[in-house]
């Protein structure tokens, strides 16, 4: 696409700004630019996860080069939801995209279709498709449930071409949203949430999770003494220099050299009361997780653990591209929808967007180009 004509966009304390259906294309553009695997990430049902999603593919349809992968966590596209019966956005695709589809479902996208592989991975629905479709239409979406197997089709999907990998992700952030495969597009709505006060503090909390936690290597000049814990036992210790298997349980052990674990699975209430026993009488000082999307418990219950001393650190921060806000279906509700906005933004430093009704807030430079009219 020619870069002919620019807009610096820079919101940055002035609320927010109502653009063009073309200065909106051109923006998410620029936010995704660099992100070769996208996860559309929701607070909960109807956060507007796939509408993104169909705006990230709108956006670029000038550029005919760009080839899209595209698969869900879940099952996406479908017209009716399977589980509340309420109507749901279908997904439409330009010719040459490549998805994941079941094939149970494979009669319900209406592209032509050219089918490349079947994957390993399947479900309820049936086996899994990587299929190219060979015109333009809508499709069903679908992908595997488990963070390898979507590790697995996510190189699937670049081996047969894909150049920008979209994921609709998880229903609700306590699913966890493999937010460690790519950047992140959050999506979240005062819908989802009794009431204002509790949606902006779990929105703010979700990317902070992501975001602010401090980063460290697993390297033995900065954790020494670290074993890998797996719920009460011990699978494995690093010291000094030397990484041993063994196995253990560390509250049964009179003894303990490690003060520092490396925990793989989610950060539950249940979790949380281990780690506080060990802090208390085997002297943890250290949790390290692979990322903040790990962590699925309260605000109030994640606070309340900090305070008990325990330092964290992720291995790997979540890029955050920008929060998206589902605008209400009730007219009355405007004023707070346009509230709840401002307020994430000045809270956070990614653009907050409501794609609906083309307002933006952003609290820094964003040179954007569009092709000229």
């Amino acid at each position: 696409m020619p870069l002919i004509e620019g807009a610096l966009f820079y919101f940055g304390g002035e609320g927010l700004k109502r653009l063009s259906k073309i200065e909106m294309d051109c923006l998410l553009r620029e936010i995704t630019s660099t992100s070769t695997v996208l996860s559309m990430v929701g607070m909960c049902k109807n956060a507007g996860k796939t509408t993104i999603l169909n705006a990230v593919l709108s956006s670029y349809e000038e550029i005919d080069t760009l080839r899209f992968g595209l698969l869900s966590i879940g099952l996406d596209g479908e017209k009716q939801d399977r589980a509340t019966n309420g109507a749901k956005p279908e997904i439409h695709v330009r010719e040459n995209t490549l998805f994941i589809t079941p094939s149970r479902m494979w009669r319900e996208s209406d592209v032509s279709k050219e089918l490349l592989e079947i994957l390993p991975s399947g479900g309820a629905l049936g086996s899994l498709l990587l299929v190219r479709s060979r015109s333009d239409g809508k499709i069903q979406l679908s992908g595997p449930s488990s963070r390898a197997a979507l590790q697995e089709t996510i190189q699937h999907l670049q081996r047969n071409g894909a150049d920008k990998i979209l994921i609709d992700g998880s229903i609700h952030r306590r699913v966890l949203g493999y937010s460690e495969q790519g950047d992140i597009l959050l999506c979240t709505a005062l819908s989802c949430f009794q009431d204002p006060n509790s949606a902006l503090r779990e929105t703010v909390f979700l990317y902070h999770l992501y975001t602010e936690l401090p980063l460290t290597s697993l390297h033995p000049a900065v954790h020494s003494h670290l074993a890998v814990f797996d719920h009460t036992k011990i699978i494995q210790t690093w010291q000094a220099d030397e990484v041993q298997k063994e196995a253990f349980d560390w509250q049964l052990s009179r003894t303990s050299k490690y003060n520092g674990i490396l925990y793989r699975g989610a950060v539950t209430a249940r979790i949380l009361i281990h780690l506080r026993w060990l802090q208390k009488h085997r002297s943890l000082r250290i949790l390290i997780i692979a990322d903040g999307s790990r962590v699925v418990v309260s605000p109030t219950m994640w606070s309340d653990f900090l305070t008990s001393g325990i330092e964290v650190f992720v291995q790997k921060k979540n890029n955050v591209k920008a929060i998206f806000v589902n605008h209400s279906r009730n007219a009355n509700s405007a004023d707070a929808d346009f509230e709840f906005m401002q307020q994430i933004a000045d809270r956070v430093q990614c653009p907050v967007i409501d794609w609906k009704e083309e307002l933006v807030c952003i609290q820094k430079k964003i040179e954007c180009y569009g092709k000229k009219k």
